[in-house]
């Protein structure tokens, strides 16, 4: 209450309100004032100043998951965060980072959000995968049998998929033969490794059983007369 020189009471006109800058969207000061004048005409304004001082914001913790393969490591949706006064912030990015770069077997891929206020306060977020693969499978080994060693010929190894897709190619064949050398009977078996590029390894045999036929004999008569 502000009193005249006399003692009355003085009602002020106002507030007027002043921003800087105006519009006051982020920091700055508002400024509220009134002006009290006396029947005579004294005047002298009375203020109060707000200033604005942008306080921190946090972000979640960082994400992070495992996946098999790195086609899985698929962009994900970067979390809703606000500013300490509740606006949401829109972040920039992602940056994505491969270790090692290409990612193309094992490793990790990491997408990267900035979020800064209008304080310029800033902070970034990110998800982390890590591309951890998995064995493969092989078919069931192969055999057969046949009669005679020559016939125990090399076989087509079957196409073989990593964990993730890809065609492995084998190395191989190697051959053991039992006894060696198959002159008669016995087994010959032909065997392939596949190995991924993380290193998971697995062998397709294909193993030969050689079993002689019994020999077909023909008799001759001969009549004597």
């Amino acid at each position: 209450m502000v009193l005249s020189n006399c003692g009355e009471t003085i009602t002020p006109t106002g507030p007027v309100i002043v921003n800087a800058p105006d519009p006051l969207t982020c920091q700055g000061t508002r400024t509220y004032q009134w002006t009290y004048t006396d029947c005579e005409g004294n005047s002298h304004p009375w203020s109060y100043v707000y200033t604005v001082v942008r306080l921190d914001f946090t972000v979640p913790t960082n994400g992070a998951a495992t996946v098999a393969c790195p086609a899985l490591a698929t962009q994900p949706v970067p979390p809703v965060v606000l500013s300490n006064c509740g606006e949401t912030i829109t972040p920039t990015g992602p940056t994505v980072t491969n270790v090692p770069n290409p990612l193309t077997c094992e490793g990790t891929r990491t997408f990267t959000w900035t979020y800064t206020d209008c304080a310029n306060h800033s902070h970034t977020w990110s998800f982390v995968y890590t591309v951890e693969r998995n064995p493969f499978t092989v078919p069931a080994n192969g055999a057969a049998t046949v009669a005679c060693p020559n016939l125990a010929t090399q076989p087509v190894p079957p196409v073989v998929l990593s964990n993730c897709g890809e065609v492995i190619t084998p190395t191989g064949p190697v051959v053991v033969n039992n006894p060696n050398p198959l002159s008669c009977e016995g087994t010959r078996i032909y065997t392939w490794t596949y190995t991924d590029c993380e290193g998971n390894s697995a062998t397709w045999s294909f193993t030969y059983t050689v079993e002689r036929q019994p020999v077909r004999c023909s008799r001759q008569w001969r009549q004597h007369g």
